[in-house]
């Protein structure tokens, strides 16, 4: 980009040189170039260039990404619908529009436009396969799409190799999510052959070979896709994975925590970090990292995109290490390792098996906040507000200045439909953790519109917060 911003400047720099066409394109490049950085600066070269040249369709396209960039998604949306209505078959735009309507949790309408692509060309890979994809990692709907997927499979002779091969990539992510392992290995094997070193299914096979204890095949794909995910801090988290595999867990451990002070909204790194000493028998020095791990946002592990050909899920990374926290206790009655046992377990997705760790610690210490800010949210999960509003209060009363403890009664208030309640423990949670996004996206949803600067700034600082974006849009919709 670099390059073309050089050039685009030198064709600016003299009036009296470049084409009329030359001139708009590099108008277009510049405001690519601060598309990110000013929209104001954006929209002028923009503007420029449409000036220059009217008709200079893809001008649309890349003002709809400045205004997604400025939190005005409704406008980004109506940009990119418009540039959709003059070019249907432009799929960038149908994919990115797509992207958006997901992102502010529209999943209907971002459906909507790949099956309308359908009625008009009915074999349209890219639609079919987006189709699938959506349903196994944005909609729940895994058995939907995998059966999707392996129908598109069976039509193989019908695409490219580049084709198939993304297929067998998002089938081998699908697969290993049912726990398929050997069907998800051989999908992924399968597209290597077609599409060398490519690193999405050399993730899939390292993650394959972590749950088979595989090190040295772990080893040898971790080795394929260094440097190739664009995450660094997404690459320290495998490599100490595998460390710990290994049997490492000191080196996995200095990993661990490089990729947390790299970024902080990765709570499941500093957990691994906490998970590695304890194995490495270091319990004090485990406790610490995971205390702080328990204080993080409760409702968001990690950071992910909506859809990606880079496919994890939440908590996929701690899957294997249940029983590592508890193996440091000091007796069955040790407090602190059925804590972070619990909250470990509860990160897995297995709500039963931390609500039996937690209630241990309930039992001694009744209004422990941690213990019971997660307590209540696995009552949440059950459907039981009336168990959630008795942890949130204990949570609360045990843990004043505990950011958390406010944030989960904040969220059983809005289930309860006390909205005044709601707002005033939301403000408390930010008071006592100003990073809390969570509390920040659900108390300007119920603050309304003039909460909007704030959601914006917040998105500034964290763009893949989608809870942020859908209150956004839909403050945007009430007007």
């Amino acid at each position: 980009m670099q390059q073309a911003q050089k050039l685009a400047e030198e064709v600016l720099a003299n009036p009296k040189n470049g084409t009329a066409a030359q001139k708009a394109e590099a108008h277009l490049v510049l405001g690519r170039v601060f598309l990110t950085s000013s929209r104001e600066l954006a929209n002028q070269h923009f503007e420029s260039a449409l000036a220059i040249a009217s008709d200079f369709q893809r001008v649309h396209y890349y003002r709809a990404l400045a205004d997604e960039t400025a939190g005005d998604y409704s406008l980004a949306i109506e940009r990119l619908q418009k540039r959709l209505a003059q070019d249907p078959d432009h799929w960038e735009t149908r994919s990115t529009l797509a992207r958006i309507f997901m992102e502010v949790g529209q999943v209907e309408q971002a459906r909507e436009l790949y099956e309308s692509r359908l009625k008009s060309a009915p074999a349209d890979f890219q639609a079919l396969l987006a189709i699938a994809v959506m349903r196994y990692q944005v909609e729940n709907g895994l058995t939907g799409g995998l059966g999707a997927m392996r129908a598109l499979l069976r039509s193989r002779d019908k695409y490219d190799e580049r084709e198939v091969s993304e297929l067998l990539l998002h089938l081998s992510a699908a697969e290993r999510s049912a726990n398929n392992l050997e069907a998800s290995a051989k999908a992924a094997r399968e597209s290597l052959q077609l599409v060398k070193n490519n690193p999405g299914a050399h993730l899939q096979l390292f993650l394959v070979a972590v749950q088979r204890k595989d090190a040295k095949a772990a080893a040898e794909h971790l080795a394929s896709l260094k440097g190739h995910l664009d995450l660094p801090v997404v690459e320290k988290m495998l490599e100490g994975r595998l460390r710990l595999l290994e049997r490492k867990p000191a080196e996995a451990m200095t990993l661990f925590l490089e990729a947390s002070k790299l970024d902080e909204r990765y709570v499941d790194a500093l957990i691994l970090a906490g998970v590695a000493a304890a194995q490495d028998g270091r319990r004090d020095e485990a406790f610490r990292m995971l205390g702080h791990a328990a204080k993080g946002d409760p409702l968001r592990l990690t950071p992910r995109p909506v859809v990606t050909p880079f496919y994890l899920r939440p908590g996929d990374l701690l899957d294997g290490l249940e029983g590592s926290i508890v193996g440091a206790a000091r007796g069955s009655d040790d407090i602190l390792a059925n804590l972070y046992e619990g909250i470990l377990r509860f990160h897995q997705g297995e709500g039963a098996a931390a609500e039996k760790l937690l209630k241990k610690v309930n039992d001694v210490d009744t209004n422990h906040a941690v213990a019971s800010t997660y307590r209540a949210l696995i009552s949440l999960g059950r459907k039981d507000l009336k168990a959630a509003k008795l942890h949130a209060a204990r949570a609360v009363a045990g843990g004043r200045n505990e950011g958390i403890a406010h944030l989960v009664q904040g969220v059983v208030w809005v289930e309860s439909k006390e909205m005044e309640l709601a707002k005033r423990s939301l403000r408390d949670a930010l008071t006592n953790a100003p990073k809390l996004y969570s509390a920040e996206a659900k108390l300007a949803e119920l603050e309304g519109a003039s909460s909007r600067e704030r959601l914006v700034r917040l998105l500034s600082l964290d763009p893949s917060f989608l809870p942020a974006k859908r209150v956004l849009y839909s403050l945007d919709k009430r007007g």
